[in-house]
Protein backbone atom coordinates (compact mmCIF):
# COMPACT_ATOMS: atom_id res chain seq x y z
CA UNK A 1 0.00 0.00 0.00
CA UNK A 2 1.45 3.33 -1.07
CA UNK A 3 0.02 6.66 0.09
CA UNK A 4 1.11 9.82 -1.70
CA UNK A 5 0.04 13.30 -0.56
CA UNK A 6 -0.27 15.93 -3.30
CA UNK A 7 -0.70 19.68 -2.85
CA UNK A 8 -1.08 22.28 -5.59
CA UNK A 9 2.17 23.41 -7.16
CA UNK A 10 4.91 21.79 -9.21
CA UNK A 11 4.32 18.40 -10.86
CA UNK A 12 4.84 15.47 -8.52
CA UNK A 13 6.27 12.14 -9.67
CA UNK A 14 4.58 9.18 -8.02
CA UNK A 15 5.87 5.62 -8.27
CA UNK A 16 3.60 2.64 -7.69
CA UNK A 17 4.18 -1.08 -8.07
CA UNK A 18 2.37 -3.20 -10.62
CA UNK A 19 -0.34 -5.31 -8.98
CA UNK A 20 -0.37 -3.21 -5.80
CA UNK A 21 -2.72 -0.56 -4.45
CA UNK A 22 -1.86 3.13 -4.65
CA UNK A 23 -3.55 5.99 -2.74
CA UNK A 24 -3.00 9.52 -4.05
CA UNK A 25 -4.19 12.28 -1.71
CA UNK A 26 -4.93 15.66 -3.27
CA UNK A 27 -5.30 18.72 -1.03
CA UNK A 28 -7.52 21.67 -1.91
CA UNK A 29 -8.23 25.15 -0.51
CA UNK A 30 -10.85 26.09 2.04
CA UNK A 31 -14.17 27.09 0.51
CA UNK A 32 -14.23 24.29 -2.09
CA UNK A 33 -15.42 21.46 0.15
CA UNK A 34 -18.72 21.08 -1.74
CA UNK A 35 -17.21 21.44 -5.24
CA UNK A 36 -16.87 18.31 -7.42
CA UNK A 37 -13.41 16.73 -7.47
CA UNK A 38 -11.96 14.57 -10.24
CA UNK A 39 -8.89 12.75 -11.44
CA UNK A 40 -8.13 12.93 -15.16
CA UNK A 41 -5.46 11.35 -17.36
CA UNK A 42 -3.39 13.06 -20.05
CA UNK A 43 -4.08 16.65 -21.06
CA UNK A 44 -6.90 17.84 -18.83
CA UNK A 45 -8.29 20.65 -20.99
CA UNK A 46 -11.88 21.81 -20.57
CA UNK A 47 -14.07 20.06 -23.11
CA UNK A 48 -11.65 17.22 -23.81
CA UNK A 49 -10.96 15.80 -20.38
CA UNK A 50 -10.34 12.11 -19.89
CA UNK A 51 -11.84 11.93 -16.40
CA UNK A 52 -10.91 8.60 -14.84
CA UNK A 53 -12.99 9.12 -11.70
CA UNK A 54 -15.15 11.95 -10.32
CA UNK A 55 -16.71 12.53 -6.90
CA UNK A 56 -20.32 11.38 -6.73
CA UNK A 57 -19.96 9.11 -9.77
CA UNK A 58 -18.71 5.54 -10.11
CA UNK A 59 -15.63 5.14 -12.29
CA UNK A 60 -15.81 3.22 -15.57
CA UNK A 61 -12.74 1.29 -14.45
CA UNK A 62 -13.69 -0.11 -11.04
CA UNK A 63 -10.03 -0.14 -9.95
CA UNK A 64 -10.26 3.65 -9.54
CA UNK A 65 -12.20 5.30 -6.72
CA UNK A 66 -12.37 8.79 -5.21
CA UNK A 67 -13.27 9.71 -1.64
CA UNK A 68 -13.44 13.26 -0.30
CA UNK A 69 -12.57 14.16 3.29
CA UNK A 70 -14.07 17.67 3.45
CA UNK A 71 -12.93 18.19 7.06
CA UNK A 72 -9.27 17.71 6.10
CA UNK A 73 -9.85 19.25 2.61
CA UNK A 74 -8.21 16.25 0.96
CA UNK A 75 -9.62 13.90 -1.64
CA UNK A 76 -8.07 10.48 -2.13
CA UNK A 77 -7.83 8.64 -5.42
CA UNK A 78 -7.28 4.92 -4.93
CA UNK A 79 -6.02 2.68 -7.71
CA UNK A 80 -6.14 -1.05 -7.00
CA UNK A 81 -4.28 -3.68 -9.01
CA UNK A 82 -1.96 -1.08 -10.58
CA UNK A 83 -1.12 -1.88 -14.22
CA UNK A 84 1.63 -0.85 -16.61
CA UNK A 85 -0.87 1.05 -18.77
CA UNK A 86 -1.84 3.19 -15.75
CA UNK A 87 1.48 5.04 -16.04
CA UNK A 88 1.36 8.59 -17.37
CA UNK A 89 0.30 12.15 -16.65
CA UNK A 90 -2.69 12.74 -14.36
CA UNK A 91 -4.35 15.76 -12.78
CA UNK A 92 -6.12 16.16 -9.45
CA UNK A 93 -8.89 18.62 -10.27
CA UNK A 94 -11.39 20.71 -8.30
CA UNK A 95 -14.23 22.28 -10.30
CA UNK A 96 -14.50 26.05 -9.81
CA UNK A 97 -16.62 28.76 -11.42
CA UNK A 98 -14.06 30.26 -13.83
CA UNK A 99 -11.12 27.87 -14.02
CA UNK A 100 -10.60 24.59 -12.26
CA UNK A 101 -7.80 24.09 -9.76
CA UNK A 102 -5.28 21.45 -10.88
CA UNK A 103 -2.34 19.54 -9.43
CA UNK A 104 -0.20 17.58 -11.89
CA UNK A 105 0.95 14.04 -11.17
CA UNK A 106 3.33 11.90 -13.21
CA UNK A 107 2.63 8.25 -12.38
CA UNK A 108 5.35 5.66 -12.92
CA UNK A 109 4.57 1.96 -12.56
CA UNK A 110 7.40 -0.22 -11.39
CA UNK A 111 7.59 -3.95 -12.07
CA UNK A 112 8.59 -6.08 -9.09
CA UNK A 113 11.23 -8.57 -10.19
CA UNK A 114 10.52 -11.51 -8.00
CA UNK A 115 12.32 -14.79 -8.17
CA UNK A 116 11.04 -18.16 -7.21
CA UNK A 117 12.94 -20.50 -4.94
CA UNK A 118 15.50 -22.63 -6.72
CA UNK A 119 16.23 -25.87 -4.94
CA UNK A 120 18.14 -28.84 -6.28
CA UNK A 121 18.92 -31.91 -4.25
CA UNK A 122 20.70 -33.83 -6.99
CA UNK A 123 24.28 -32.89 -7.89
CA UNK A 124 25.03 -30.71 -10.89
CA UNK A 125 27.84 -31.99 -13.11
CA UNK A 126 29.77 -30.12 -15.77
CA UNK A 127 32.41 -31.78 -17.92
CA UNK A 128 35.04 -29.98 -19.97
CA UNK A 129 37.24 -31.89 -22.37
CA UNK A 130 40.59 -30.57 -23.52
CA UNK A 131 42.49 -31.93 -26.50
CA UNK A 132 46.04 -31.05 -27.48
CA UNK A 133 47.78 -32.08 -30.70
CA UNK A 134 51.29 -31.27 -29.62
CA UNK A 135 53.74 -33.52 -31.39
CA UNK A 136 55.02 -36.09 -30.76
CA UNK A 137 52.63 -36.97 -27.85
CA UNK A 138 48.94 -35.95 -28.35
CA UNK A 139 47.14 -35.45 -25.03
CA UNK A 140 43.55 -35.62 -23.93
CA UNK A 141 42.14 -34.81 -20.53
CA UNK A 142 38.72 -34.41 -19.02
CA UNK A 143 37.73 -32.35 -15.99
CA UNK A 144 34.51 -33.05 -14.15
CA UNK A 145 33.17 -30.67 -11.54
CA UNK A 146 30.32 -31.71 -9.33
CA UNK A 147 28.62 -29.23 -7.07
CA UNK A 148 25.42 -29.06 -5.08
CA UNK A 149 23.25 -25.96 -5.46
CA UNK A 150 21.70 -24.42 -2.39
CA UNK A 151 18.22 -22.98 -2.14
CA UNK A 152 17.98 -19.36 -3.27
CA UNK A 153 14.89 -17.45 -2.17
CA UNK A 154 14.39 -13.74 -2.73
CA UNK A 155 11.23 -11.62 -2.59
CA UNK A 156 12.83 -8.82 -4.57
CA UNK A 157 15.32 -8.43 -7.39
CA UNK A 158 18.01 -11.09 -6.96
CA UNK A 159 19.87 -10.73 -10.25
CA UNK A 160 22.96 -9.32 -8.50
CA UNK A 161 23.11 -12.36 -6.20
CA UNK A 162 22.67 -14.70 -9.15
CA UNK A 163 25.45 -12.96 -11.08
CA UNK A 164 27.81 -13.20 -8.09
CA UNK A 165 26.92 -16.89 -7.60
CA UNK A 166 27.52 -17.59 -11.30
CA UNK A 167 30.78 -15.59 -11.28
CA UNK A 168 32.13 -17.48 -8.26
CA UNK A 169 31.12 -20.83 -9.77
CA UNK A 170 32.84 -20.01 -13.07
CA UNK A 171 35.89 -18.59 -11.26
CA UNK A 172 36.37 -21.76 -9.20
CA UNK A 173 35.82 -23.87 -12.35
CA UNK A 174 38.39 -21.78 -14.24
CA UNK A 175 40.97 -22.00 -11.43
CA UNK A 176 40.51 -25.77 -11.23
CA UNK A 177 40.89 -26.02 -15.01
CA UNK A 178 44.10 -23.93 -15.00
CA UNK A 179 45.51 -26.06 -12.19
CA UNK A 180 44.65 -29.28 -14.06
CA UNK A 181 46.28 -27.98 -17.24
CA UNK A 182 49.46 -27.11 -15.37
CA UNK A 183 49.62 -30.63 -13.94
CA UNK A 184 49.19 -32.32 -17.33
Amino acid sequence: LWIIYIAAGAPVTVTGHRGHRLDIRCAYESGYESNPKYFCKGECIFGSRNIVVKSGSPAEDQRFSLTDNTTARVFTVTITDLRTEDAGQYWCGVERTLTDDYSEILLLVKHDNKTTAISTTSPFTATLSYFSKTEPHPQSSSITITERKETITDQHNSSAGQVIFLFLSLFSFNMHYVWMMSVI
